[in-house]
């Protein structure tokens, strides 16, 4: 089992031996790794963020909403729609709503 390293998992120290890191450049690597990942995740949470405000979960069923337009996606299985100017479109017909 592995040799550096055993904190990271069992076998990162033998990995890192086979491609030549060792000491100082092992640790210049796993941070760099470590300080990309944040930025990730960092980003991740600020999109997450961003998407609460559009797509809610309310007692109701499901709420979405951008702008001046909401769909509500009831449990009782209603749909309701507001908006300044809707457009429904079906196979055969097309409705708009204003």
């Amino acid at each position: 089992m592995g040799g550096i390293g055993n904190a990271i998992g069992p076998n990162t120290g033998d990995a890192a031996l086979a491609v030549g890191l060792t000491g100082i450049a092992l640790e210049t690597a796993l941070a760099a790794k470590v300080d990309h990942l944040t930025k990730l995740v960092h980003i991740l949470w600020k999109e997450a963020e961003r998407l609460e405000q559009i797509v809610q979960v309310i007692p109701e069923g499901l709420r979405i909403k951008s702008g001046a337009s909401e769909v509500l996606v009831l449990k009782n299985g209603g749909i309701i729609i507001n908006g300044l100017r809707v457009l429904v479109q079906t196979p055969g017909k097309s409705e708009f709503y204003y």
